[in-house]
């Protein structure tokens, strides 16, 4: 088990650490919907173009919904592009609901995640026995509400601040390399999510 000495704060990311996630899923359906090589702004850790817009909340979910018909060249209903961008989302397990539920009891638990209202409204509905996946965290940090994204540190320095937290008493936990190493420069403790390292296998 992981030692927390020292740690008052943990701060989690969400997809491909909380929640399940497979972006093949959303390339391969909006290239059904006619956007070609749809890879190039759909990219781990984060997005461009009109998907990088929507998560730093710059355009509404309307915009957003018009900018997709535009690169895909056809109409298409606002629900096949939803559908399309939540597939991503594949399953949120339960033992890591189980497992923040623990963290909770002995320490702040955050979660920072570079994410829109679309997402936000559909992994919500994830969390079984709570009215949203927010609820499960004492407070939750979306980049579309803070309009910016990580890897920017300034993302980081606002969650500091607005926890009035210390960096080296907090470890962040995220599955994108260039999200630890911008964490690491504010001076917090880092852990790096991969496939062969979950947080179940790193908490319990």
């Amino acid at each position: 088990m992981l030692d927390l000495s020292g740690i008052k704060t943990l701060i989690f990311d969400l997809g491909g650490v909380i929640v399940n996630l497979d972006l093949t899923l959303t390339v391969n359906a909006f290239e059904k919907l006619g956007i070609e090589d749809p890879g190039q702004f759909i990219k781990h850790g984060v997005h461009s173009d009109v998907f990088l817009k929507l998560e730093t909340g710059e355009i509404t979910e309307e915009e957003f919904y018009s900018g997709i018909k535009e690169l895909a060249g056809k109409n298409i209903t606002n629900e096949e592009i939803k559908t399309a961008w939540c597939a991503m989302f594949t399953e949120l397990p339960d033992v890591r609901v189980r497992l923040i539920e623990h963290l909770k009891k002995t320490h702040r638990v955050l979660l920072l995640s570079n994410t829109n209202s679309i997402h936000r409204s559909h992994f919500d509905s994830m969390a079984r026995g709570y009215n949203s996946l927010s609820d499960l965290f004492h407070k939750t940090y979306y980049s579309f509400l803070l309009h910016d994204h990580k890897p920017n540190l300034s993302i980081f320095n606002k969650v500091l601040e607005l926890e009035n937290i210390r960096s080296e008493e907090t470890l962040f936990i995220d599955d994108a390399q260039k999200n630890i190493a911008a964490a690491r420069e504010t001076g917090m403790h880092t852990m790096l999510i991969t496939p062969d390292k979950q947080i179940e296998d790193i908490f319990i």
